[in-house]
């Protein structure tokens, strides 16, 4: 018998972000809609537990712990095939809610798993768990998205999971919407120099852009690593400038373009040119050779001797790879695989990560299983009153990052969750 309670609930009304409206559902017609497939205990209604309001607004889809599932049980609710066209990249979004049964066994795991298919298998985005070690817990009404990868057929799944259903109440998800990314549909970069695709240290580079919206603020570009000037041209065309520097290897100049569209929603970080172009910079001096063998060719050839009859020379010159071109080696799609014992990669730390005002951490990561305090990258010290640094780290109910700041302590469960 469950103990009567009043949970605090923050509603929200939000207006979700999207660029063109792909698909969208808010299970308004109170009953599960053609094309879902939903498995036991979820459903489609306005009411949970103890006249809990499910949806925003309500009706909304639910996962009802009742009838209760002793053991281990995984059971989605899937969304029919969602028609996405040629677009490489979409935006998901969906409120979500968990309501709470603060009385359960306190010896027993929930958890929502939200994964996505296209083209191959399925791919986990998020999740939240409730474990053992949880304590109460407060996942109120908000709003979540993720940006997915589409090559076909696209589809999304809510898995809720666990060891003991009674323990919670109910998972509620509602306002589901798939729109399309801003895109990039330019990008070109070439120096000042006669060969557009050479620089060296003092030679200026334009990074051309062109955008299939209106960018709102001005796009932030990195070239190498150091923020450019950024020009609108004119609509949705726009320039970033960089000088060269002594101190940029040689190689492929790199580039990043961050932007968002007039309706806030961000896209994908840009990489690479669309036409294929790039600029090399060599700003080292031509590395030393040595010179072999000179032999005369042609004629009537006589060791170490040049006669009338010759017709040239042979010189054998063993020159070393210049690093300008030998750095132009990159593969693009490869990963570090690490088999979750003892595999590290050690990045030597430098002053210039003890940020003081702000910091920008980017990566991509799949971890095939998690626990709490597990952690993905950290440049941090937590040891009982020794505290300092970043990181990720997953506790409770996801994967977090934390900061320590001269003004907090490292908490994991009340630090932000990557989304």
């Amino acid at each position: 018998m469950k103990c009567i309670y009043t949970p605090l609930l923050y509603f929200l009304s939000l207006t979700l972000l999207s660029g063109t409206q792909l698909f969208w559902e808010d299970f308004s017609i109170d009953e599960i809609p053609t094309g879902w497939v939903m498995e036991p205990n979820w459903q489609v209604g306005s009411d949970g537990y103890l006249d809990h309001v499910v949806g925003d607004p309500s009706p909304g889809a639910y996962f009802y712990y009742r009838p209760p599932i002793n053991s281990w049980y995984e059971r989605p609710m899937t969304t029919p095939v969602i028609i996405v066209g040629d677009e490489s990249q979409v935006l998901v979004e969906f409120f979500f809610e968990l309501d709470y049964w603060d009385g359960g066994s306190g010896n027993s795991t929930n958890g929502l798993r939200i994964e996505y298919l296209s083209g191959g298998d399925w791919v986990a985005v998020l999740s939240y768990e409730i474990g053992p070690s949880a304590g109460d817990v407060d996942l109120s009404g908000r709003y979540e998205s993720f940006t997915a990868d589409v090559n076909g057929e696209f589809r999304i799944r809510w898995v809720a999971y666990g060891t003991n259903s009674n323990d919670i109440n109910s998972w509620d998800v509602d306002n589901i919407s798939v729109s399309t990314l801003p895109k990039l549909t330019y990008v070109n970069i070439e120096s000042s120099n006669e060969d557009s695709s050479t620089a060296y240290e003092g030679t200026d580079i334009s990074l051309k852009f062109t955008a299939d919206a209106e960018i709102i603020p001005d796009p932030y570009v990195q070239i190498n690593g150091t923020p450019c000037t950024v020009d609108n041209l004119g609509g949705t065309d726009w320039i970033a400038t960089y000088s060269v520097q002594a101190s940029d290897p040689d190689g492929p100049l790199q580039f990043t373009i961050d932007f968002t569209d007039n309706t806030g929603v961000e896209g994908k970080t840009v990489k690479e040119t669309t036409d294929g172009s790039t600029v090399i910079v060599d700003n080292s001096d031509p590395p030393t050779f040595m010179v072999g063998t000179v032999t005369a060719a042609g004629g009537t050839v006589a060791s170490e001797i040049w006669n009338s009859t010759n017709t040239g020379i042979q010189l054998e010159v063993n020159i070393p790879e210049d690093s300008a071109v030998t750095s132009f080696s990159y593969t693009i799609g490869n990963s570090l695989l690490f088999n979750g014992v003892n595999d590290e990669v050690i990045i030597s730390g430098i002053t210039d990560y003890q940020a003081t005002d702000a910091l920008t951490i980017e990566a991509w990561i799949k971890p095939n299983s998690w626990s709490d305090f597990d952690g993905i990258l950290n440049y941090a010290a937590d040891q009982g009153t020794s505290e300092a640094g970043f990181g990720f780290i997953y506790f409770a109910t996801g994967w977090r990052f934390f900061l320590k700041t001269t003004s907090n302590s490292i908490d994991y469960i009340s630090m932000a969750e990557v989304s």
